[in-house]
């Protein structure tokens, strides 16, 4: 039966405001525009609502910012500055607009597209690429409080205790709570850090601004708890895609034994721990890091190109390559690295060079694996939003322990129903999440099947401990 379709609302800059550096003011986009783009998308039964405003966010965002006022025209690198940088500095967005965020300007730019008006340096395919990788860095970006000023902290602070921030009053009876609080709670708040808010693009991933990491992981993962025992399995039921077949079975993983000489030959090739070396060899004495804890953009360039790691566009800051932070933060949480406020050495251990014993091989890989797995879906859990919960990440992982696999078709970026339904924004995550890891080494891909190698078994268990005792 075809849906109801939605009553087409006032656009958002006839009803919304949204909030900035220099104040709130009222989005002052092309109306006809906004108009035209939410007929175009109640007549696809596509318009989602409340969600236009952000579109009209977004053209002012380009506009004042900028400096280009088309609001058909699209770069790649307006696109990529609007989401990254504008959106998390100067708006203010409940958590229901973070979800909607890059799904609703994806639909916008689907409908410039396809009414021939997209002015672009992208070709179709780049533009699509480019709104798959946005969708997962626009969270981690919405996240980070860093680059906000001190009134977009308070005012984001609001929004979290469920504050009407277009209303004065709400606004006034806020700043009296906030006047009244302890010297060190106005800070936190003021700094973006209350309710343990992370302050720092790095802190996606566990590492705080100018923080230190734990070190020594228990790198002894023969023998962990049961998969099945795990928090993360418990609510696939509810979420699991029928498109990804049968729920996974908990004991997938349980089997062995394991040949501790071919396990060693295997971890000695993987990808994972040769690029571990490459970064520990790289960082050589010592090299100087940014307050968030990341390389510079130069020392960022060169261990790229040493690593063979490529992208289309520039990264801003190392935390812009998940490939390269994920194995830079499990270095450190292993003791291999020894990151400080302004420095990061070699730590008190050290990886195994070539030809080392086998035990000790096994030992540092399967630590290594292991803790890039619990770096990326430890992201994921923490900023998970609608569609994006971790679990399907550990539910595949088990799948992917089948001889056969796990096959993930995924919708593209520009596909409709990302609007609207939550089955395919689900697939859409899990299978950039999966990508994720082929790229890292922890998993195998053909076309759209995904495998864990066998000798990985031992470390997803490990990783999803390491998740629980977080």
């Amino acid at each position: 039966m075809p849906k109801k379709k939605r009553k087409p609302r006032k656009t958002a800059s006839q009803h919304r405001r949204h909030a900035g550096g220099a104040g709130a003011h009222r989005s002052t986009a092309p109306e006809a525009l906004l108009r035209e783009f939410e007929e175009w998308a109640y007549a696809n039964d596509l318009l989602v609502k409340d969600s236009t405003w952000l579109v009209g966010a977004a053209i002012d965002l380009k506009r004042d910012w900028l400096g280009s006022a088309d609001p058909t025209a699209w770069s790649g690198a307006d696109i990529r500055a609007v989401l990254t940088e504008l959106f998390p500095t100067r708006v203010v967005l409940e958590p229901g607009d973070r979800q909607l965020l890059t799904p609703t300007i994806t639909l916008y730019l689907t409908f410039l597209l396809q009414t021939e008006r997209l002015r672009t340096d992208l070709s179709e395919p780049q533009l699509t690429a480019l709104m798959e990788a946005l969708a997962a860095e626009v969270p981690r970006a919405l996240a980070a409080p860093s680059g906000r000023s001190m009134g977009g902290n308070i005012m984001a602070y609001a929004v979290e205790q469920g504050v009407d921030v277009s209303d004065p009053a709400a606004i006034a009876a806020l700043m009296e709570h906030y006047n009244s609080l302890p010297h060190a709670d106005r800070v936190a708040i003021s700094d973006g850090a209350a309710g343990g808010a992370p302050a720092g693009h790095g802190a996606a991933f566990g590492l705080g601004a100018g923080a230190g990491v734990d070190a020594g992981v228990d790198a002894g993962v023969a023998a962990p708890r049961p998969a099945g025992s795990s928090r993360p399995t418990r609510a696939l039921a509810q979420i699991w895609p029928k498109a990804l077949g049968p729920l996974p079975d908990p004991a997938a993983l349980e089997r062995g034994p394991f040949d501790l000489v071919k396990t060693a030959a295997w971890m000695e090739q993987s990808l994972l721990l040769t690029r571990a070396r490459v970064l520990a060899e790289h960082v050589g004495a010592g090299l100087p890091v940014t307050s968030t804890g990341a390389l510079r953009r130069a020392d960022t360039a060169a261990l790229m190109e040493r690593l063979g790691l490529h992208r289309e566009f520039e990264p801003q800051s190392m935390w812009d390559v998940t490939e390269l932070t994920v194995v830079w933060l499990a270095l450190a949480r292993l003791g291999y690295l020894d990151i400080s406020k302004t420095r990061v050495r070699p730590g008190e251990e050290s990886l195994p060079p070539a030809g080392a014993s086998a035990q000790d091989v096994v030992t540092a890989g399967a630590a290594v694996h292991a803790a890039v797995l619990h770096a990326l879906v430890q992201a994921r859990t923490d900023h998970a939003s609608d569609g994006e919960e971790p679990a399907l990440v550990w539910g595949a992982l088990l799948r992917a322990a089948d001889p056969a696999g796990v096959a993930v078709v995924a919708p593209s970026p520009l596909d409709d129903r990302l609007a609207w339904d939550l089955d395919a924004r689900r697939l859409y995550y899990l299978a950039h999440d999966l990508r994720t890891l082929t790229e890292v080494g922890v998993l195998e891909r053909k076309g759209d099947t995904f495998r864990l190698p066998k000798e990985l078994f031992p470390i997803v268990p490990a990783a999803m401990s390491m998740v629980d005792d977080h």
